[in-house]
């Protein structure tokens, strides 16, 4: 995982800039914030989880990090640092201009998906819904 640490400050600063993005979870010392993925990975190893979540204005906007900007170039390693999923290990979900996030609920989106699939509560880029009618919402995205 060496060559994500080495870039996780460079990533997170481009998404920062990036146009659509809101805010992204900042991980506080410790793994004690982890505990809501202990029986959620095979072999949960808390050094070896790499988790964020951020909120962006627009599924649109967060693509377009993630695909189209110096971010993809993690993505096209991943193998050389990523053990083959078993579970979904990224979900998108819908909140409210007013909400931020938290592990808790990334964790049960994440369940969410593995057990369903795709819904309105749950969703990946593959298979996304559009943002439901009400005040502002905005998409959340979790990864672990």
């Amino acid at each position: 995982m060496a060559g994500i640490v080495s870039r996780i400050a460079e990533v997170n600063a481009l998404a920062e800039r990036s146009p659509g993005f809101v805010w992204r979870f900042r991980n506080p010392p410790g793994n004690e914030w982890l505990a809501p993925f202990a029986d959620y990975f095979d072999l949960f190893e808390p050094e070896r989880i790499f988790f964020n979540m951020s909120v962006w204005e627009s599924v649109e906007d967060l693509h377009h990090y993630v695909y189209e900007t110096g971010h993809v170039e993690l993505l096209r390693g991943k193998s050389a640092w990523m053990l083959p999923a078993t579970r979904p290990h990224l979900a998108l979900w819908w909140i409210h201009r007013t909400q931020l996030p938290t592990v808790t609920e990334s964790r049960q989106r994440l369940d969410s998906l593995a057990r369903c699939g795709p819904t309105r509560e749950a969703f990946s880029f593959a298979k996304s819904f559009p943002s439901p009618a009400g005040a502002a919402p905005v998409p959340a995205a979790g990864q672990a």
